[in-house]
């Protein structure tokens, strides 16, 4: 992930799980954390028409890999000679 001012994060990923949709522990995937995470949270399973959703929810947690974290990266905008 690179952010508004060119500093890129590299993030890993620290576990998978899947939860049924009715016990989505919200506060677990979105709660505050000590170090910057980011959660990716997909639907899977067989739509349900009648309840307009799927049943479960997948989320792989990830961490920012600190050696990796915090490296700046030049916008394409700001190079000074044309690309090949």
């Amino acid at each position: 992930m690179t952010d508004e001012k060119g500093t890129k994060y590299i993030y890993t990923v620290t576990k998978k799980v899947r939860y049924p949709v009715d016990e989505f522990p919200v506060p677990t995937v979105f709660g505050p954390t000590d170090t910057p995470m980011l959660n990716l949270i997909t639907c899977e399973g067989i739509w349900n028409q009648v309840n307009d959703t799927y049943p479960t929810r997948l989320v792989v947690f990830t961490d920012v890999i600190p050696s990796e974290g915090a490296v700046t990266v030049k916008p394409l905008s700001i190079l000074t000679s044309p690309l090949p």
